[in-house]
């Protein structure tokens, strides 16, 4: 069985793989291993080309199992803010903002985008909540960011984000909306 966990990055993908490795299941964050791997990169599809310079090779993968790992909308949006580059993740995703785009835009946008990617590439993935995962307290991202609501957005994004959220069984977004 080879198994691909995958996800919106900054949505825990290092700490499943810990979580399963710590269980002698080989799944390996961003590198191909013995049982599958858990890696954001690959949410769109199996690429043909080009991955990011810091994954490691995918050669004849063809997972069994899919697994879509889905973070509360708001924290996941609010930690992107603080990637530092963005060029590998603009080339996988057209992106429609015809407006100034504010970093929390870009990140909503992109979490938006990337779960909908994940959702038509890999149709038969089980969806599983990060919050919901076993164990130890969830990783946080040491740097600092503002959290990301609704009121920071454009309302039409907003509800965008909303509406995805509530297709992947994200019951703590309406919540946050309020």
């Amino acid at each position: 069985m080879s198994i691909l966990i995958t996800a919106c990055p900054r949505s825990a993908t290092k700490y499943v793989s810990e979580l399963y490795q710590a269980r002698g299941i080989d799944l390996r964050h961003d590198r191909l291993g013995r049982d599958g791997v858990v890696s954001w990169c690959l949410g769109n599809g199996i690429p043909s080309g080009e991955l990011p310079p810091w994954h490691g090779p995918i050669h004849r993968f063809e997972p069994t199992t899919v697994m879509h790992l889905v973070r509360d909308p708001w924290a996941c949006i609010s930690s992107l803010t603080t990637i530092g580059s963005w060029n590998w993740i603009k080339r996988q995703l057209r992106i429609p903002l015809r407006v100034r785009v504010t970093t929390p835009m870009l990140c909503a946008w992109f979490w938006v985008s990337w779960n909908r990617a994940i959702r038509r590439a890999w149709p038969q993935a089980g969806i599983v909540r990060v919050e919901e995962l076993p164990s130890r307290e969830l990783p946080r991202n040491e740097r600092a960011h503002r959290r990301v609501r609704p009121r920071h957005l454009p309302d039409w994004l907003a509800t965008e984000v909303l509406e995805t959220a509530r297709a992947l069984g994200c019951e703590t977004a309406q919540s946050e909306a309020a």
